[in-house]
């Protein structure tokens, strides 16, 4: 029996006394009581006949009267006799049986044995649901999944603040909702906790790399060359080194990254040719694909300029596959607001990855967005025009874009 129970059990005992204890402190009826009444009803009777005698009173009224104070004794003897005959021990036995059953419906409506129970379940199931989302499985989570991880991180995190896997958890639940920002501050907590942790270390880089803002990815690289400082033949590490080196435009970094990794990156390897590709463009030697840019100008609808804009928001003007499942911005410029009409460029150094560019487009969804924060994931009250067209590889091409709705 656990304590709970047993507090449970003491507090209804304690309900139970105190139910039953007026009832114990009754006075009982005195058996002399009675007698005492019979007296008195006498001497009654005798001052009423002395009174008739002095002629106080009439014959009719002294009879009235002897009546009337007969009547009273009969009822009176009539209530000692019923008070007598009705034990309390019925009342008290009533009462505790109420008590109990008062103290059980209301145990049974209050306690949280149920949620316990989810929670352990959630908890135990988390490892799982955590490997699903690092696999990128993300389609095969489920509301239920979602909610059942929510609940066992928040009693992961409740009961060990200083827990990094469970900080861990948290970032790649709110990266599966692309909630990219909570996402990062989650990982920063774990990584702060457990930098010499592998999965919290690489994790924590891949997110700083996927913001593709310059000083996040100098924070990645700083991550990773820490990492490599202590394990320098770490694969992983190698690559993602040369990856956010190639982000920043580092080329004697790539080059050095690259030359490490190379041999062991199949020739026809997507990400080979993306570094390779990186490292042309950073020496000089531009390839046809390399000059292929967007020059946008973004204006904004009269409307939406008189209902008035966030201060402290921001333009994002980002271009997609146009009808694909890969979301992902080929090219990304995140800037503070400023005067419409603005005119923007994005080219193959505005990706977020080296191995998804304007070079791979042939159908564009171009954006322009002003939000109130940095999060390329579209949220209510934003305001956003989309064009489309298709892509000319190898050419500047110019395009206008009017930010003409707000999203619900």
């Amino acid at each position: 029996m656990s304590w709970f129970h047993i507090a449970a059990t003491a507090l209804l005992t304690l309900l139970v006394i105190l139910v039953a204890l007026p009832w114990f402190g009754r006075r009982p009826v005195s058996k002399s009581q009675p007698g005492a009444n019979v007296k008195l009803v006498k001497e009654r009777l005798a001052e009423l006949d002395a009174e008739a005698e002095q002629g106080m009173m009439s014959e009719q009224d002294l009879r009235q009267a002897r009546d009337e104070l007969k009547l009273a004794m009969v009822d009176e003897h009539r209530s000692s006799a019923e008070s007598r005959s009705g034990p309390a021990y019925w009342w008290i036995i009533a009462g505790a049986l109420l008590a109990v059953v008062v103290g059980s419906v209301t145990y049974y409506q209050v306690n949280q044995l149920a949620q316990l129970k989810q929670s352990q379940q959630a908890i135990e199931a988390l490892p799982a649901l955590s490997e699903k989302l690092q696999k990128g499985a993300a389609q095969a989570i489920t509301d239920k999944d979602i909610a059942q991880l929510a609940l066992a991180i928040r009693q992961r995190l409740y009961e060990q603040p200083d827990d990094a896997k469970g900080w861990m958890f948290l970032a790649r639940m709110q990266a599966s909702l692309n909630r990219s920002a909570q996402a990062l501050e989650a990982m920063a907590k774990a990584y702060q906790l457990a930098p010499q942790t592998d999965t919290v270390a690489s994790g924590y880089a891949q997110l700083l790399m996927g913001t593709g803002e310059r000083d996040q990815v100098i924070l990645a690289k700083e991550v990773l060359e820490s990492w490599l400082s202590r394990q320098p033949e770490d694969v992983k590490y190698v690559l993602m080194a040369a990856v956010a080196s190639a982000q920043l435009g580092d080329l004697a970094a790539t080059e050095r990254y690259f030359a490490r990794i190379k041999s062991q990156l199949p020739p026809d390897s997507e990400m080979r040719r993306s570094l390779e590709q990186r490292i042309v463009e950073l020496g000089g030697q531009s390839s046809p694909s390399s000059q292929t840019a967007l020059e946008v100008t973004v204006m904004l609808a009269e409307n939406l300029r008189q209902k008035g804009l966030p201060e402290d928001g921001y333009l994002l003007v980002f271009a997609q596959q146009k009808n694909e499942k890969n979301r992902m911005p080929a090219a990304v410029v995140k800037q503070p607001l400023s005067r419409f009409p603005i005119t923007i460029t994005l080219g193959i150094n505005d990706a977020m990855i080296p191995d998804f560019t304007l070079a791979h487009l042939k159908q564009v969804k171009l954006v322009a967005r002003i939000s109130a924060d940095q999060d390329v994931m579209p949220s209510a009250g934003d305001l956003q025009g989309t064009i489309f067209f298709d892509l000319e590889q190898g050419r500047l091409t110019q395009h206008a874009i009017k930010i003409d709705k707000e999203l619900k």
